[in-house]
């Protein structure tokens, strides 16, 4: 955008000095009248200026079309973020419910109904943000989910393969409680990964929130300033911005936990009456 800008600058640097170096040409040399002289400029000044503002029209055009596109994409970004975190915690819950199935049921044979979800990625939103900073989180991020779905899928398949062996006959309790360990121990390990992962997802919807405060305007010069780096003065706003967030995290879980608390209780009552 810049060298477009500087472009057109120096073109109309050139046409003057080319109305100039005409004007004087015809005074001094072909001595024309002055006033036929100056209707012929007075009338290519006008043709220039007419087509230097429609150029300039146009490329103002495409730069607000593409603010606009950058900004529905944090939009989408900051959504995305939501449902990313909502199935870390759906995960995590998984992980922990097993592990409390397994130290419940030490000794005994026991078996788990959930299996942990993979994330879906969209790869989309770095095509529509302009934000060189900010695509390379995202980026940066998607490669991550993407290696935490190929570790998650291989996790579900151990443990239905050795819950249908068993329920198959094919190996004996033993066997599939020893298996059931192993299961356990990956679970572990992913739940570390999730938990980082939970960081890096925070931080990116905070980014994108913080971003979002800067409208789409039609002012190339702000735009390299606030748009195309994390500036400092961005960068600042992200711990505070971040114990917001994780404030309303937190209300968020308490709610849903005091949800499912009464849930359950109503199941109890129905179950002592019954």
């Amino acid at each position: 955008m810049k060298q477009k800008v500087s472009l057109i600058l120096l073109l109309i640097v050139l046409a003057f000095l080319f109305a100039f170096t005409f004007y004087c040409f015809f005074i001094l040399f072909l001595k024309l009248d002055i006033a036929s002289i100056g209707a012929s400029i007075s009338a290519f000044m006008g043709a220039f200026f007419a087509f230097l503002f429609i150029r300039l029209g146009e490329a103002l055009t495409r730069f607000y079309d593409r603010q606009v596109k950058h900004y529905n994409a944090l939009v989408e970004l900051e959504q995305a973020c939501g449902r990313y975190l909502n199935e870390i915690s759906d995960n995590i819950f998984v992980i922990n419910d097993c592990i409390k199935i397994a130290n419940d049921n030490k000794g005994s044979l026991f078996f788990f109904a959930n299996r942990l979800d993979v994330f879906s990625i969209d790869n989309s939103l770095t095509l529509c943000l302009h934000n060189v900073d900010l695509v390379n989180e995202v980026f940066s991020y998607n490669i991550d989910m993407d290696k935490l779905n190929k570790s998650i899928e291989p996790v579900n398949r151990h443990y239905d393969d050795i819950k249908n062996n068993f329920l198959k006959k094919s190996i004996n309790a033993d066997t599939y409680l020893a298996n059931v360990q192993i299961y356990l121990e990956k679970l572990v390990e992913l739940r570390g990964f999730l938990t980082k992962l939970e960081e890096k997802t925070k931080k990116l919807a905070v980014l994108s929130r913080i971003l979002l405060r800067d409208k789409p305007f039609l002012t190339w010069l702000i735009q390299i300033i606030s748009k195309t780096r994390l500036t400092d003065r961005i960068k600042k706003q992200v711990p505070d911005e971040l114990k917001k967030f994780e404030v309303e995290i937190d209300e968020g879980k308490k709610q849903s936990r005091e949800e499912i608390q009464k849930v359950q209780e109503i199941i109890e009552v129905l179950r002592k009456t019954d």
